[in-house]
């Protein structure tokens, strides 16, 4: 489980240093000639990695809130999304399946 979390942060890092999303991108943004792959941002997500375990030796409670954020993090992303479609004007046009009327109420669900 731990190397597709390092494969998949890897890949964000990557796609992130790609758009000029992150410091140092111009190191982040290299493709290795041998591998043709980006090794970089694996190492960096790898030390990131490593120093968050490190934490765990510094106190339970440290390393039960990084876990607690994690857990939580991804559902107020999801939330913020959520209510600014519904809470401010915006020119969002459906795909080809939409729940309608019911998005409203399946929205007030989800969120709540």
């Amino acid at each position: 489980m731990r190397s597709s979390f390092l494969l998949v942060g890897s890949r964000q890092t990557f796609a992130f240093a790609r758009d000029s999303g992150l410091p140092f991108t111009r190191y982040l943004y290299r493709i290795n000639s041998y591998t043709r792959t980006p090794v970089n941002p694996l190492l960096l997500d790898a030390l990131l990695a490593l120093v968050i375990d490190l934490l765990a030796f510094a106190s339970t409670q440290v390393i039960d809130a990084m876990f607690t954020l994690t857990v939580m993090s991804p559902y107020i992303s999801y939330i913020i999304l959520i209510l600014t479609r519904f809470a401010f004007k915006n020119d969002f046009k459906p795909g080809p399946f939409n729940l309608e009327k019911f998005s409203f109420l399946v929205v007030s669900i989800a969120v709540s």
